[in-house]
C-alpha cells in the first residue's frame, strides 16, 4: 500500500500536493474548540460513574477474598 502511494506521489506530485492542501483546508474548517469541549464534557460526565463502578468492584473483591491472616484462637 505504501509503495503504491509513493509511486503515485512521484508520478503525480501536483495532484498529491493539491489533495494534501484540500485535506488541510477542510481540517482547518472544523470547529476544533467545540469538538474538544464536547469531548471534555463527555469524558467528565463518564468519570464519576466509572469511579463508582470501580469502587464497587473493589469492595466486592475485598469482601469475597479469603483472609490472608485468619484470627487464631
Amino acid at each position: 500500500m505504501m509503495k503504491r502511494f509513493i509511486k503515485h506521489t512521484r508520478r503525480e506530485p501536483t495532484k498529491t500536493v493539491t489533495a494534501a492542501l484540500g485535506v488541510g483546508f477542510l481540517l482547518g474548517l472544523l470547529p476544533l474548540r467545540a469538538v474538544t469541549l464536547g469531548l471534555f464534557k463527555v469524558t467528565t460526565s463518564l468519570v464519576s460513574p466509572a469511579l463508582l463502578l470501580l469502587g464497587l468492584r473493589k469492595a466486592c473483591d475485598s469482601c469475597h477474598a479469603p483472609d490472608s491472616n485468619p484470627e487464631q484462637p
